[in-house]
C-alpha cells in the first residue's frame, strides 16, 4: 500500500467512524429516525458482494440492491433468484453489519413500463426477491418512456398495471416505492387512483428541484404517509457546500414535521479526475463543514452531508426544459463509438472494463468492431481468433454485460476497416457505385456511334442508363485562364492540370486567382484534396469584370463524408455568374 493510498483509506476509516458516533447517538438501528443507505449500482458494485464492505467503509447504514438489467429479456438479469448467492449476500450483510435496505427495479428507467410485456412477472421476481432477503420496500422507476407529463396519454395503462402491482405487493405485505416526473399535486392524484397503501411515492429530491418546484412544499403535499423512501440527490458536481438550491435545515425541519422516519438512499457526484473513486467520493463529503445543529440533533447532521449525493442516471432529471434535457440526456441523445478488438486481444475482464469505462463516460452504444488476426508476436496471451468458439463465448459476454449495463452493441459489418467481403465475393456481388462519361456531340443531327465506356474495375462493368439533354450555352469551350496567387513567388499554374497530383498549400490568408481573356461563366467548382481537408471545401469565390473590384458570390459548402473518401474530389455548384476574374478566397478564421 502506497502512502497515497494509506492517507485516503485512514481517513476514511476515521470518517466512518465520525458517522456512526454522531448518526445513532444513543440510538439502536430499529429505533433510528433516519438511516442511510447507498445504492450499489451507483457504487460500481451492483449485485456484489463487495458493495457490503464499501458500503461498511463509508459509513453507511444499508445498500440498496438492483435486480440487474432488463434488455430484452423475460425478467432481470439477477444473480439474487440463486439460492446459493443469495445467501452469500445474506451472510456478507451479516458479517460486515449492513442492512439491506431495499431493492430497485433500475432496469425500468430505459424500459416502457406501460408497454414492456411480462411486467408483471418481472415486478414478482422481484417481490419475491424482497421476501428471500427480508427487504420492505422496491424502488420502481416510470423512468423516460413512462413520463407521464410528456406522455400523459399512458396514465389510464400505468394505473392499471400499478393496479395489478399493488394485488401482488398486498400479498405479499411489501411496498413498491414509484418514481414519477409528476409534481407533488399530480403524484397524490395519482396515488389516489391506485388506492393502495401497496404503492407510495419514492420521493426524488432533484426531480422536483429540476421541476422548478419547493422541495419543502413537495415533501408537504405527499405526506408522511405516501413516502416509502427517499432518494437524496440533486445536480451531479455539485457538492453541498456549493449547492443554492437545497436549504439543508429547512429540509430536515419539514421531515420532523411531518413526522416521517426511514431509509435516505444516496446517489452520488463523480470527480471528473477519478470517477471510479466512491471512496474519495464519500470521503470529500464528509470533509463539508459542519451544519451547527443541538446535541439533540446530531443524529441529522450525516444526513445533510449525503444530501450533496447527487444521480448520474440521465431518466432521473424528467426532463422540463432544454437545460434539464442538455444535463440529462435521453438514452436516443447518447453518442456511439467503434469498439476496436485489436488482433484477436480480447478478454472477458477487458470487455468488462471497457463497457464499464462507456458507461462512466455516459456513451450510448458502440460498434463492435474486430482488426485483422492474430499479430506476430501476439499482443496478449492467450489470443481469441475471429469466429473461433472462444470468440463466439466472448461475443456472448459482450452482449449480456452490455446489456447489463445499459449499453447498446452493435457489429459492423466487416473485418476492421477493409469492406465486407471475401474471397468467394465474386465482382458482380462485391459492392458497387455508379460510373459515367460524357460525350458531346453537335446538335440537329444523328449520332451513330459507340459510347466510351466508363473506368471498370476487375472487368466488371453493367449499363444502367444513357441520357441525352441540350448542353447549355457555352459547355465545351475550351477557355484556359491565367493562374496567380497572392503568394509571391509561388507558380499555381499546376491547378490547371487535370492529371494534377501537387497541393497548393499556405500557412497564412490569400487567394488564388482565374484570370480569363473573355468573360467566362462559371456553374461550377471542382476541388480535389489528396486527403482531409474540411477548409478546402469551403472557400469563398468572388468574382470581378476589371480585376480590381471583387464581389462575393458565395461560399462553398463542405459535403457530409467520413473520414475514408475525405480525398475524393468534389464538384461544387453555384449560380452561374460571368466575369473575367474568379478568386478563391482563403484564411485561418474558419472559412
Amino acid at each position: 500500500m502506497d502512502r497515497r493510498r494509506f492517507i485516503i483509506n485512514s481517513t476514511l476509516a476515521a470518517t466512518a467512524t465520525l458517522f456512526h458516533q454522531h448518526f445513532a447517538w444513543g440510538a439502536t438501528p430499529a429505533a433510528q429516525r433516519y438511516r442511510i443507505a447507498v445504492c450499489d449500482w451507483m457504487i460500481l458494485k451492483r449485485q456484489k458482494l463487495g458493495a457490503f464492505k464499501l458500503t461498511r467503509e463509508i459509513g453507511a447504514d444499508g445498500v440498496e440492491l438492483d435486480m440487474g438489467g432488463l434488455g430484452n429479456r423475460e425478467t432481470f438479469d439477477s444473480k439474487l433468484g440463486d439460492p446459493a448467492i443469495r445467501q452469500q449476500f445474506l451472510d456478507e450483510a451479516r458479517k460486515q453489519q449492513v442492512q439491506i435496505s431495499s431493492v430497485a427495479m433500475s432496469g425500468f428507467y430505459a424500459q416502457s413500463f406501460a408497454e414492456r410485456e411480462g411486467v408483471d412477472r418481472m415486478v414478482q421476481d422481484c417481490i419475491n426477491t424482497m421476501q428471500q432477503l427480508q427487504v420492505k420496500v422496491a424502488f420502481l422507476p416510470l423512468g423516460i418512456q413512462g413520463d407521464l407529463v410528456k406522455f400523459p396519454h399512458l396514465r389510464p395503462v400505468i394505473v392499471e398495471r400499478l393496479k395489478a402491482v399493488a394485488v401482488q405487493a398486498e400479498k405479499a405485505g411489501v411496498i413498491i416505492g414509484i418514481e414519477t416526473a409528476l409534481d407533488a399535486t399530480g403524484e397524490v392524484k395519482l396515488l389516489d387512483d391506485i388506492g393502495s397503501s401497496a404503492i407510495q411515492s419514492y420521493f426524488n429530491f432533484a426531480n422536483a428541484l429540476e421541476g422548478g418546484r419547493d422541495l419543502q412544499q413537495e415533501l408537504r403535499i405527499l405526506g408522511r404517509d405516501r413516502i416509502c423512501q427517499i432518494h437524496c440527490t440533486d445536480k451531479d458536481g455539485v457538492w453541498l457546500k456549493d449547492n443554492t438550491r437545497i436549504h439543508l435545515p429547512k429540509v430536515k425541519r419539514t421531515l420532523d414535521k411531518m413526522g416521517w422516519r426511514g431509509w435516505l438512499v444516496i446517489e452520488r457526484s463523480r470527480d471528473a479526475k477519478d470517477p471510479r473513486n466512491c471512496k474519495m467520493e464519500l470521503r470529500r463529503q464528509y470533509r463539508l463543514p459542519e451544519i451547527s445543529f443541538s446535541k439533540g440533533m446530531m443524529k441529522a447532521i450525516i444526513f445533510f452531508f449525503f444530501l450533496g449525493w447527487m444521480s448520474v442516471l440521465p431518466a432521473v432529471a424528467q426532463d422540463r426544459g432544454l437545460e434539464a434535457a442538455f444535463r440529462h440526456p435521453p438514452a436516443a441523445a447518447k453518442p456511439w463509438v467503434f469498439w476496436y478488438w485489436m488482433q484477436a486481444s480480447v478478454s472477458r475482464a477487458g470487455i468488462t472494463a471497457d463497457l464499464e469505462a462507456m458507461r462512466e463516460a455516459g456513451i450510448g452504444g458502440a460498434y463492435l468492431m474486430p482488426i485483422k488476426g492474430v499479430a506476430n508476436p501476439p499482443l496478449m496471451e492467450p489470443t481469441v481468433a475471429q469466429l473461433s468458439p472462444q470468440w463466439w463465448e466472448m461475443l456472448r459476454h459482450a452482449m449480456q454485460e452490455a446489456d447489463r449495463l445499459g449499453i447498446q452493441l452493435a457489429m459492423h459489418a466487416s473485418d476492421g476497416f477493409a469492406l465486407a467481403g471475401g474471397p468467394w465475393i465474386t465482382p458482380e456481388l462485391s459492392m458497387q457505385k455508379v460510373v459515367y462519361t460524357t460525350t458531346q456531340v453537335p446538335g440537329s443531327r444523328q449520332f451513330n456511334d459507340t459510347l466510351a465506356r466508363p473506368a471498370a474495375y476487375q472487368g466488371y462493368y453493367r449499363d444502367i442508363a444513357v441520357m441525352a439533354f441540350p448542353s447549355p450555352e457555352g459547355e465545351g469551350v475550351m477557355a484556359k485562364p491565367r493562374v496567380s496567387t497572392s503568394l509571391p513567388g509561388v507558380d499555381a499554374s499546376f491547378l490547371l492540370n487535370d492529371d494534377n497530383r501537387k497541393n497548393f498549400r499556405s500557412d497564412a490568408g490569400g487567394w488564388i486567382q482565374f484570370s480569363y481573356e473573355q468573360p467566362f461563366t462559371c456553374r461550377t467548382i471542382q476541388i480535389r484534396t489528396n486527403g482531409p481537408n474540411y477548409q478546402a471545401q469551403r472557400l469563398i469565390v468572388s468574382a470581378s469584370d476589371d480585376g480590381k473590384v471583387f464581389r462575393t458570390i458565395t461560399r462553398l459548402e463542405a459535403p457530409r463524408h467520413g473520414w475514408q473518401d475525405s480525398d475524393a474530389g468534389v464538384t461544387h455548384a453555384i449560380t452561374p455568374t460571368t466575369a473575367r476574374y474568379f478568386r478563391l478566397v482563403y484564411g485561418h478564421h474558419g472559412i
